[in-house]
């Protein structure tokens, strides 16, 4: 079959929700890690991120509202096919040749964007350069923006948009690279963002201006090396000054004996994987002797890339005890520490970091084996992205925002 057209699988079952999915799809997800879940109109829509096509798989709910973007997202023959088992009164199943339309290219793309918003990791090495998150939040935004009719506004665009009008304002006054593909995506994040955000938002006045005078601009044909974009993403960045940090019990205890110590759990479903650094050593703790009693301190490397979440970092601390303590951080440049005076004999059986955003009640112990097996296939995910890398303009493409270096000193937005 054609690489624009796949098999589809269109079933209703006995409460009447359709559902279409390719008859060929990833199904070694067991955690859910790489499936990206969205509600649009009349429907919950998914793709798995690892598949490079970013096939769109919907549970249509209503499907007098799913039939205005029925065809436009998988073609005719699946509108046809999901209509007369709409109509029937009987669950049943059919295969259909759906069409990769340029709505489903466009919203897998977006399902990929803000899936990497959540999931993905911070560097692991020096070599390695950060996910710039205003930049995947414009190109994602942009993407929802270009996928309205599935929802019936630009609400998500706004969402996406709203919140990075400044900093985009700010990058299109600046010396860009003369990198024609990331022109291209300032430019359209500039369109949708003034169509998308309200005219009395105080971004917007300053944001067409600076729109019409990037756009009066020459537009290059060439790439830019990497370094360069590198370089003008980190001249856009404001200094990490000022900042309030959240602690229950934090304060500065070491130079005593060394009683213990050991490694804390990182687990991307609990805390953002881009706010902590990807090395494997990244979160550590001991425990110090004093004259006034045994400390306890946790140690996190951070990635400097997720301000903002640093702040809801805490730790769960299991001790042999069977108590529980919380401990907050305060930052020091790249790292953040925390400090608690443990109770007389007790020891940690156990610590893993979390956050208010991702936080999920835990019963017993952390399980260190769930976490260092999501921060693994998180970041083989990015390895392969790094070392495979699709040509700009697929589904599965780099992000302006990813950076990578393709060996040959140009960046993969291409």
């Amino acid at each position: 079959m054609s690489a624009r057209r796949y098999t589809a699988i269109v079933e209703r079952d006995e409460s009447g929700t359709i559902t279409i999915s390719p008859r060929k799809a990833l199904s070694d997800d067991a955690s859910g890690d790489f499936r990206q879940v969205v509600g649009i109109a009349g429907a919950l829509a998914w793709t798995d991120v690892r598949d490079r096509r970013l096939t769109v798989t919907t549970r249509i709910e209503r499907m007098g509202v799913a039939s205005w973007w029925l065809r436009r997202l998988y073609g005719e023959a699946v509108e046809e096919a999901a209509v007369a088992l709409s109509r029937s009164e009987e669950p049943g199943s059919r295969k259909a040749v759906a069409e990769r339309t340029p709505l489903a290219r466009t919203f897998g793309r977006l399902l990929l964007g803000v899936w990497m918003r959540r999931w993905w990791p911070a560097p692991a090495t020096a070599e390695q350069t950060a996910l710039s998150e205003w930049l995947l939040d414009a190109e994602s935004g942009t993407l929802a923006w270009d996928s309205e009719e599935l929802y019936g506004s630009v609400a998500p665009a706004r969402e996406l948009l709203e919140p990075r009008a400044f900093e985009l304002t700010k990058a299109l006054y600046s010396p860009v690279p003369a990198d024609a593909a990331l022109r291209e995506t300032l430019s359209r994040a500039a369109r949708a963002s003034l169509d998308a955000i309200p005219v009395d938002h105080p971004a917007h006045e300053r944001l067409g201006s600076a729109a019409q005078q990037f756009a009066e601009q020459a537009s290059p044909a060439e790439r830019s090396p990497a370094a360069a974009v590198v370089t003008w993403l980190d001249s856009l960045r404001e200094p990490m000054t000022g900042r309030g940090r959240l602690a229950f019990v934090a304060g500065d205890h070491s130079g005593g004996e060394t009683v213990a110590e050991g490694a804390a759990l990182l687990d991307p479903a609990s805390i953002h994987p881009r706010s902590v650094s990807g090395s494997d050593d990244a979160a550590r703790w001991s425990v110090e002797r004093f004259d006034d009693g045994d400390w306890l301190t946790i140690t996190v490397d951070l990635s400097g890339t997720t301000i903002d979440d640093v702040v809801n970092f805490f730790a769960d601390v299991h001790l042999d005890t069977g108590e529980a303590l919380a401990v907050g951080f305060t930052r020091d440049d790249d790292t953040a520490r925390g400090t608690v005076l443990l109770p007389p004999g007790a020891l940690p059986v156990g610590i893993e970091l979390n956050s208010w955003e991702y936080a999920t009640p835990r019963r017993g112990r952390p399980d260190p084996e769930s976490g260092q097996a999501r921060r693994a296939a998180l970041r083989e995910f990015r390895e392969e992205r790094e070392r495979h890398p699709a040509r700009r303009g697929k589904p599965w493409g780099p992000f302006a925002a990813e950076l990578a270096d393709d060996g040959d000193g140009d960046h993969t937005s291409r």
